[in-house]
């Protein structure tokens, strides 16, 4: 997996620019699609073009659940999982290369059969500067799905069948039997706005 700074689903992008100079980050991950129990690949690099140096960096699992009632919603946030990283001196670059994050076991993003509570995944790359009183992220939305569909299911056996016969690839592993969702009325296009703090 290449670092592609371009922007797309599977990628988030920050800056932070202070009277010092400015800092990149990057995240990458290989899919976006996952079920309890996968792994995610994921690359996130900073670049610290300034004079600050950055005590803390770190990515997290983070689940989003909105519950609605009456006239209002209510929004709850908790880090499923943690990945601790070190500094970053001042002029210096940090990448992290192909780490992994496995799916714990979560309700599937949306909670299909309930109409007052949705739920959604944010995988997010934090970094904590010195000398400033707020952090900076990046967000990229994912979507976990309860099982893979029964489409893929039968595909497989198929595909086990004819494996010795034919050179056919095996259909993609990201397909799942929950759509995409539709989020409740609630300003959820940005993430960033999830994980300010």
């Amino acid at each position: 997996m290449q670092l592609d700074r371009t922007a797309s689903q599977k990628k988030g992008y920050n800056l932070l620019r202070c009277a010092s100079g400015e800092t990149n980050i990057h995240l990458v991950l290989d899919r976006v699609f996952a079920t309890c129990g996968d792994r995610i690949s994921i690359i996130a690099e900073c670049i610290n073009d300034s004079h600050v140096r950055m005590k803390r960096t770190g990515l997290r699992l983070v689940q989003v659940i909105l519950f609605g009632a009456a006239a209002s919603i209510v929004r709850e946030k908790r880090s499923l999982l943690k990945i601790k990283g070190g500094t970053v001196d001042e002029l210096d670059t940090v990448t992290w290369r192909e780490e992994r994050m496995i799916i714990p076991d979560c309700a599937p993003t949306g909670f299909p059969g309930l109409d007052n509570v949705f739920v959604e995944y944010f995988i997010q790359f934090k970094v904590v500067p010195y000398g400033l009183s707020n952090s900076f992220s990046t967000a990229v939305r994912i979507i976990i799905g309860s099982r893979p569909s029964p489409e893929y299911d039968s595909a497989m056996n198929v595909y086990e069948t004819m494996s010795s016969e034919s050179e056919t690839s095996p259909p993609s592993t990201h397909e799942y039997s929950h759509p995409s969702p539709t989020p409740l009325p609630l300003r959820t296009s940005k993430a960033q706005g999830f994980f300010s703090e």
